[in-house]
């Protein structure tokens, strides 16, 4: 039996989609039509009730042409991690369901490999461990492609929170290559194969600018998760309402405040509710507080900017992507010559901020940032003039190229992505081709890089506060530095960041590093 304003309640009937119905009706279509195509919304929004409700459809609509999975690596993420064990937990998934729908009966050999139906996956992702690295893309193709045949359907695969996969899962973000391609060939009987839908917080063609991987853009189709209009917000809320036996009248007739107060978002409306009843107290923002917080640490500097001019009733606000984007997922509005915050718990959060603080710390972390991309290309111009090539590798778009670095960081998601785009800087753009190996940091002078501790605490902060996830299957190297050794030089204790200063201090610390280092790094290259 469902509780009332209950926000833990999965949803997964298109039934309880209030206020998404036509939303919903068009991603059938595309799904149907076998495009690729991404799900953007800020968190909190919808997007997994709307994938996992469309996975729910597709399995009983009897006119679908295609056979959905549905992943979130989030779930999984101690357990799979490395580019193969994609390949390998995709293997698994998909034959664990096809085995519980009772498609999949009978062993079958792919590429010499016995593949033995199972209805649990862990049990062939163990099985999956004896197949070379190498040949796993290929053999989950091959599956695909087999059961696509099979079944007269395209296999389809909605992948939640698919920023988490690129960043901490695969070994390198062209580790989705492999799948990109797979959506454009054919089976023998002329259908496709695969196709995908990914869903997140940040469009696809910035994470694909962010990562360097342009070549991995393969989205047709871009579909905004925004707040659901007031009538469709009243029948969640008398739904909602009708759950509780003598449901107090200021509850019922709440709405409209209600609606205000989250801003026509579903999952903040029953946290309000909930906090209502039980307290049969009209709730203020706090009972938002750190969902508001999540949301808000979440952007980027300059969408808290705009954020802080909507809130001084700022009018001719700038244009610029960052406004259009903020536009586009719903979270502010334009009426007449201003904007403002569809979320009223959202404005009084900012108006609680001390502004001028914040304000100071965003300029810290982005002077620092762009001192250090200026001694970027001042190191690939000296290097290219001397040596014919650069040391970091360009990327699509330079300026989106140090985002996660600029970005303040509060908290533990936001650290993991800067740890992770450090990474990718330091090891991922000077990698060079040596034997016919793609080697990390070969393009730095060995000069730079023999027993040099920034590298060795990027390697390491990469691994334990760039997702905590990954020292769960972490193998220690012999001679790698410790998780406590790096805090240890980092803050002079062992103890982890827990806090958000802790969290920002933290990276205005090894920012400073950075920067050093890369001081180092000109001077090398100048006197070669």
């Amino acid at each position: 039996m469902k509780t009332a304003f209950n926000p833990k309640n999965e949803i997964t009937n298109p039934n309880d989609l209030f206020g998404n119905e036509i939303l919903f009706k068009q991603l059938i279509a595309i799904a149907n039509r076998k495009s690729n195509a991404q799900l953007v919304g800020l968190r909190r929004f919808g997007k997994t009730s709307l994938l996992k409700s469309l996975n729910t459809f597709l399995k009983y609509d009897s006119n679908s042409k295609v056979f959905s999975v549905y992943f979130d690596f989030k779930e999984v993420g101690s357990e799979v991690k490395g580019t193969a064990n994609v390949y390998r937990y995709s293997i698994a998934k998909l034959v664990s369901i096809l085995s519980k729908d009772k498609i999949f009966t009978e062993p079958e050999i792919f590429r010499g490999q016995q593949i033995t139906p199972s209805t649990i996956w862990e049990d062939m992702f163990i099985e999956l461990q004896k197949v070379n690295d190498i040949r796993v893309p290929g053999l989950f193709e091959d599956i695909a492609t087999f059961f696509s045949d099979l079944l007269e359907k395209t296999i389809f695969f909605l992948f939640d929170e698919y920023e988490y996969l690129f960043r901490f899962i695969f070994d390198n973000p062209t580790g989705f290559m492999k799948l990109r391609n797979f959506t454009s060939k054919l089976t023998d009987k002329g259908l496709n194969p695969f196709t995908f839908f990914v869903a997140g917080s940040i469009t696809w063609e910035h994470l694909c600018s962010i990562t360097g991987s342009g070549e991995l853009n393969c989205i047709d189709q871009t579909i905004y998760v925004e707040p659901i209009d007031f009538d469709s917000f009243n029948k969640m809320w008398k739904y909602e309402s009708s759950l509780i036996e003598e449901c107090p009248e200021s509850i019922i007739t709440g709405v409209g405040f209600a609606y205000k107060a989250s801003g026509g978002i579903p999952f903040y409306a029953k946290v309000i509710g909930s906090k209502w009843y039980t307290s049969n107290k009209k709730p203020t923002f706090l009972v938002l507080k750190s969902h508001l917080q999540e949301l808000f640490n979440s952007l980027e500097n300059e969408q808290k900017h705009i954020l802080f001019e909507i809130v001084k009733n700022k009018k001719n606000i700038r244009h610029s992507e960052y406004l259009f984007d903020l536009t586009e997922k719903g979270l502010i509005k334009r009426v007449g010559d201003k904007y403002s915050i569809t979320i009223g718990f959202l404005t009084d959060y900012i108006k609680s901020i001390q502004i001028q603080n914040v304000q100071k710390s965003v300029s810290q972390s982005e002077e620092i940032t762009a001192r250090i991309e200026e001694l970027v290309i001042l190191i690939n111009k000296s290097h290219h003039n001397k040596k014919g090539v650069y040391i970091f590798m360009p990327v699509n778009d330079d300026l989106t190229l140090f985002r996660d670095l600029k970005n303040d960081c509060l908290s533990v998601d936001q650290f993991a992505n800067f740890s992770s785009s450090l990474y990718h800087i330091v090891f991922e753009r000077t990698k060079k081709e040596v034997g016919g190996i793609d080697k990390t940091k070969a393009r730095l002078p060995t000069q730079f890089k023999r027993n040099n501790q920034f590298i060795q605490i990027v390697d390491i902060m990469r691994h334990s506060l760039g997702g905590g996830h990954l020292m769960d299957t972490f193998t220690q190297r012999r001679g790698q530095m410790t998780k406590g050794q790096m805090l240890n030089i980092l803050t002079g204790s062992k103890n982890e960041p827990s806090k958000p200063e802790d969290f920002y201090n933290l990276q205005i610390k090894v920012l400073n590093l950075f920067e050093g280092e890369l001081k180092k790094l000109k001077t090398i290259v100048k006197n070669m």
